[in-house]
């Protein structure tokens, strides 16, 4: 468990945040789920993305990409199950599966990811570290 904390300073140039975190499938059953998180919070907002195995969201016990986003109103939505996220890049689809993933004492898979703010536009781009490919972004009126 990693927590970073920061203040909210008016001309902070920080930026976002990034992760790069191996990928295992925990043995999970019933309404269990285990995750791997990168989770940023501003005020009530929260945006998360990681990897996530879920039965009960996905119908099955795979390591899955996913994303979440909270609007501290009434929103909460998981991947692209409702408007918010808009995605321009499918080479690694949102909730698609990770394979292979890490095994304990053998081989090992990992994943970067980082979320971006946009200081400009004020979107929150989700990015690929290894390619710095974007995924898509929030967009700021989310």
């Amino acid at each position: 468990l990693a927590i970073v904390h920061t203040e909210d300073f008016p001309g902070s140039k920080f930026g976002g945040a990034g992760v790069i975190t191996n990928v295992y499938n925990p043995r999970v059953e019933g309404e269990q789920h285990s995750a791997c998180r990168l989770k940023m919070i501003k005020e009530k907002n929260i945006i998360q993305v990681g990897w996530r195995v879920d039965p009960a969201l996905y119908g099955d016990n795979l390591t899955r990409l996913f994303i979440h986003f909270t609007d501290g109103k009434t929103s909460s939505c998981f991947n692209l199950l409702c408007p918010g996220f808009v995605l321009l890049n499918t080479q690694m689809p949102i909730d698609g599966v990770f394979e292979p993933v890490s095994q304990r004492g053998g081989n090992i898979s990992d994943i970067g990811l980082s979320i971006n703010w946009d200081l400009e536009e004020g979107n929150w781009w989700l990015f690929s570290t290894e390619s710095n490919t974007p995924f898509g972004f929030w967009p700021r009126s989310v």
